[in-house]
Order: C-alpha cells, then sequence, then structure tokens
C-alpha cells in the first residue's frame, strides 16, 4: 500500500496539518475525509494487505453508511472549497475599491456567508447521501476508486459547470484588483497588498482544479479509461485535492510578516527574532498574537 505517490502526499500533507493545528484548525475533514475516498483507495493495489477494506464493498455488494456519507462529504467540499476561493478573491476586490466601507460590509453579511456556505453543496450533492456506494478496481493503475449507484454524468454535470462559472469569475475580480491596485496614485499597506497576492495564488490552484476536473470528465470516458490522459488526471487527483485543502497555511505564513513573527514567538521563542523590547513585554505580545489572528481570519474571507 505504501507507493512513491502516497509517500509524496504524505511529505507535504503532514507539516501541514501541523500548521493547521498550531494556527487554526481548518479543512480537517477534507483531509482526514480524503483518506477514505481518495489517498488510501489510489493507493492499494489489487491484492495488497489492505484490499480486504475495498472488495468488501464491491458493486455487487455496495455500502450505505458511512461510505456514502465520506463520499457526500467529498462532493460537497468540491463545492465549498471552490467558493471560499471565490469568496477571498471577492473579499480583496471590495478591500482595494470599497476601502473605507468593505470591512462593515463583510461583518454585517458573515454569518449568512457561512450558512450559505454550508448550505450550497446540498442541492446538488444529497443524491449520494441517500445511495448505494462501493469501491472499483481500475486495472489500468491497479487502485481502487470509490464509485456510487448514482449516475456519476449527472454529478460532473452540474458540478462541471459550477467549477467553471465561479473560476471564470474569480479570474475577472482578480484581474480587476490587480489592474485596480495598479493605477492607484497612493500606496496600500503591505500587509493589503500580500492579501490580495494570497488570493491570486489560490485562484492558481482552482484553475489547476477546474483544468484536471475538466479533462477527466470530458476527455477520459470507457472507451479510453486506460489511456495516459486518464492516468494522468487519477494520478493527480489528490494533489489537487490537496492543494485546495492544506495551502491556506503556507500561504498565510509566507505572506503575513506578523503571522510569522506571531507563529515563531508561540511555537518556537527561543528562534524568533524579535527585539528586546517585544521580548520582554507580555502584553504586546498577546497584542500580536490577537491582530494576526484576525487577519487570518481576514484573509480566510
Amino acid at each position: 500500500m505504501f507507493t512513491f505517490k502516497f509517500g509524496t502526499t504524505l511529505l507535504y500533507s503532514i507539516p501541514s496539518m501541523i500548521l493547521y493545528l498550531m494556527t487554526f484548525l481548518m479543512n480537517n475533514i477534507t483531509f482526514f475525509n480524503s483518506f477514505i475516498t481518495v489517498r488510501v483507495p489510489q493507493n492499494t493495489c489489487k491484492d495488497c494487505i489492505m484490499s480486504f477494506l475495498f472488495k468488501g464493498h464491491t458493486a455487487q455488494n455496495p455500502s450505505w453508511f458511512p461510505l456514502n456519507f465520506f463520499y457526500f462529504i467529498h462532493f460537497s467540499m468540491a463545492y465549498i472549497q471552490f467558493f471560499m476561493i471565490f469568496l477571498t478573491s471577492m473579499n480583496r476586490f471590495t478591500m482595494i475599491f470599497w476601502s473605507s466601507t468593505y470591512e462593515k460590509a463583510w461583518n454585517r453579511v458573515f454569518k449568512y456567508i457561512v450558512v450559505f456556505v454550508i448550505v450550497l453543496p446540498i442541492p446538488f450533492t444529497w443524491t449520494i447521501l441517500v445511495s448505494s456506494t462501493y469501491y472499483i478496481h481500475t486495472e489500468s493503475l491497479d487502485c481502487y476508486t470509490v464509485s456510487t449507484s448514482v449516475n456519476r454524468e449527472f454529478l460532473y454535470n452540474q458540478l462541471l459547470p459550477y467549477f467553471a462559472i465561479v473560476t471564470i469569475t474569480t479570474a475577472i475580480i482578480n484581474i480587476a484588483s490587480f489592474y485596480r491596485l495598479s493605477c492607484m496614485t497612493y500606496k496600500i499597506s503591505v500587509a493589503e497588498r500580500n492579501l490580495l497576492f494570497v488570493s491570486g495564488c489560490l485562484f492558481l490552484v482552482q484553475l489547476v482544479a477546474d483544468v484536471n476536473t475538466t479533462i477527466n470528465r470530458l476527455v477520459v470516458n470507457d472507451n479510453n479509461k486506460n489511456s495516459l490522459w486518464s492516468q494522468i488526471a487519477v494520478t493527480l487527483l489528490p494533489y489537487v485535492s490537496d492543494g485546495l485543502t492544506l495551502i491556506h497555511p503556507w500561504l498565510f505564513l509566507a505572506f503575513s510578516t506578523k503571522a510569522r513573527r506571531c507563529f515563531m514567538l508561540m511555537y518556537f521563542p527561543k528562534h524568533a527574532k524579535i527585539g528586546n523590547a517585544t521580548t520582554n513585554n507580555s502584553t504586546h505580545f498577546v497584542s500580536i498574537t490577537r491582530r494576526s489572528q484576525a487577519q487570518f481570519n481576514t484573509s480566510k474571507l
């Protein structure tokens, strides 16, 4: 079961999850759910030690709960993650165009956005929750994949247009934000500029995920499912999923000086490069921590 692909995903996944646990507990559901729906099945061969877990849930002997729930989460998080990246770009867009009022507006609608994000995927994915699910063995890759009694063409015919609309809209918003930034006669703060760069990086990950999913659906079919394109798309799937799930804490630390300082102070104080005044002033440390956490919450929207 322990293959090169499985090892490489763990190589960056484990540090990423440690970062999540050391900063904020985000996207953990998606990450751990992927072990059941993607990570372990795709790295288990037909006669591997763990194959008995999948041979007991075949199309002839399908499962209901909890496998259908895990697959429901798998599809639902695709909708949620794409929409969250769109919200991140929209937050930056409003920050650039309406800098004096955007924060109050976001504070007013935040609770409604949270409810909407949770409810958003249900109309598209509820059929998975009430269906039978099972594992199938892919001969060309000698691994297992999750499937469902629901027509997969029906599921992807809803998912792909959604991906396309959200990705294109996100691209337009980011282009408009960067263009506006280049035309500004006054300088914005480094923190605000870096938040915009975070939005751009998230969009690139979103674009790769959209292209990979589209190729997997439109180019690969029953006649060429063992082709090179099919194998590439299936191989890239866990990496693309991890990109959407795990990139946030790295961007958080890469683009936020305050976050890096706070992180070092909290977990590696002996190696933190700070001034003596900050070292001896615990009140100032708490202030930095709270401001960094508030900045991260804003960056997630």
